[in-house]
């Protein structure tokens, strides 16, 4: 676990480490021992299976993914805002920004120039 990786490792590192490592191999061992498992040193993708499972079991369960008509928040008599509605609501004042800024630049395009440029030069 205290081994050092990379640039790391070091005769700096070991002169720092070797005085914690009794009670660094003391403090995992109670957390191991706490959370019921030895954790080890490496990392692994978690199964994430059950969870998921459960989530999905949980979604059913409580119309998650399903519309109903007048759902409130809890603890509050408030409808749910249709957020889609919301949204395009929201990007009404930025699109006509964006339209009216697109049409400028296209208008300026359009325009001929006063002056030619020479070719060659």
């Amino acid at each position: 676990i205290y081994k050092a990786h990379g640039s790391n490792a070091s005769t700096e590192w070991l002169e720092t480490i070797a005085p914690c490592i009794e009670f660094l191999r003391k403090l995992a061992t109670q957390i191991n021992n706490e959370l019921g498992s030895r954790q080890g040193s490496k990392h692994a993708s978690p199964d994430l299976s059950q969870d998921i499972a459960e989530l999905m079991k949980s979604f059913r369960e409580h119309s998650v993914y399903e519309i109903e008509r007048g759902r409130t928040i809890d603890g509050e008599k408030v409808e749910v805002t249709n957020i889609l509605a919301a949204g395009l609501e929201m990007l009404q004042k930025p699109l006509n920004e964006y339209n009216e800024g697109f049409q400028t630049l296209q208008a300026r395009r359009r325009r001929q120039p006063l002056v030619r440029q020479q070719s060659g030069e």
